[in-house]
């Protein structure tokens, strides 16, 4: 049945029920069953260590309250008309993480903006929008763009702060930031 529901979205429950040989109340009872989970969910663990992580920082600028007036923060994110890039629908006693079960929610709806942004002790620096996906070219045509000249305008040398996504450690990256 979840096969049928997944592969006729453009039907309506009804026209649905009827192709399964089901009442329509039958039909809406099961799928009222399924669920949407939560993928990837915190732990406590998780919850703990960034706890822990504000704390130290907290303490690291008690001791020092100009310990990040030198430091750029930086990161992108896309947003999508659609929610997140995984739908999972599953019953009570079917595992979550089913491939299966899982549908590339992107496959069937288009639309959403991917942003850069950076901020320092004298504000934010941009917010810049990125037309298609961030590869190592689009990644280096933000930075030159955006930030270089942010750094010659205020005219101070900063430390530059990234996540280890495989845009910013790329061979490519590597060899452009060590200019």
């Amino acid at each position: 049945m979840l096969g049928l529901v997944q592969a006729k979205r453009e039907l309506s429950a009804a026209k649905i029920a009827v192709e399964a040989g089901l009442a329509h109340r039958t039909l809406l009872n099961r799928l009222r069953e399924l669920k949407t989970p939560v993928l990837d969910e915190l732990t406590q663990e998780h919850k703990d260590n960034r706890v822990f992580w504000c704390l130290f920082q907290r303490e690291q600028l008690l001791e020092n309250p100009t310990l990040f007036h030198d430091v750029a923060f930086s990161d992108e994110v896309r947003f999508n008309l659609h929610g997140g890039k995984i739908e999972c629908w599953y019953l009570k006693e079917e595992n979550r993480h089913d491939k299966d079960l899982q549908v590339a929610v992107a496959t069937r709806i288009k639309g959403g903006i991917m942003l850069w942004g950076a901020i320092t002790a004298c504000g934010p620096v941009a917010l810049f929008r990125v037309d298609g996906r961030i590869d190592s070219g689009a990644y280096e045509e933000v930075l030159f763009e955006r930030l270089l000249p942010y750094l010659e305008k205020h005219g101070r040398d900063l430390v530059f702060q990234q996540d280890k996504c495989p845009v910013h450690t790329s061979r490519r990256m590597g060899v452009d930031m060590a200019v």
